[in-house]
């Protein structure tokens, strides 16, 4: 896990886009919260991803969030 977070900033770092989104439209985000990631995702949005980003089944990380549980992620969107 570590590893993926040093991954992530140095991607972030270097200007990479974290709102682009794959071929099932989902963003860094959506696959941070669908995997868990709670930590990297924290990142994520502290670097300005976008929680209401939806894809194409309209569902948004904050809403998966939600979904989950991962209560940090969503008292953080609340509390910004």
């Amino acid at each position: 896990m570590m590893g993926h977070m040093d991954i992530v900033k140095g991607l972030l770092a270097a200007g990479a886009d974290k709102n682009k989104v794959n071929k099932n439209d989902h963003s860094p985000l959506h696959n941070a919260i669908a995997n868990d990631h709670e930590e990297i995702a924290k990142v994520l949005i502290c670097a300005g991803a976008d929680l209401n980003l939806a894809d194409g089944n309209g569902r948004t990380p904050l809403i998966a969030a939600s979904e989950r549980d991962q209560v940090e992620i969503v008292r953080k969107q609340l509390f910004l």
